[in-house]
């Protein structure tokens, strides 16, 4: 589905979170749901789960994706 933003995310997507505080202190999460949905089927917000194990609810204006990809086990074996 297509978010509010424009940009495609999922469940799974790893994020920053925005804070009240400066950019290197907002917390990491990862997407765990994703809500919120308009008539028009856009999503407008996720519940994404911090390290802290404690779900969170935030718009998705709110959450900034972050670029990581999960290794297979083959590019494990190599190094």
């Amino acid at each position: 589905m297509q978010t509010q933003r424009g940009t495609d995310s999922t469940q799974g997507d790893v994020v920053l979170i925005k804070d009240d505080l400066p950019g290197g202190s907002w917390k990491i999460g990862r997407i765990c749901e994703l809500t919120g949905v308009n008539q028009a089927e856009d999503i407008r917000s996720g519940k994404v789960l911090p390290p802290t194990k404690r779900t969170l609810n935030r718009t998705l204006n709110l959450l900034y994706p972050i670029e990581c990809f999960k290794r297979t086990d083959s590019e494990n074996n190599e190094q």
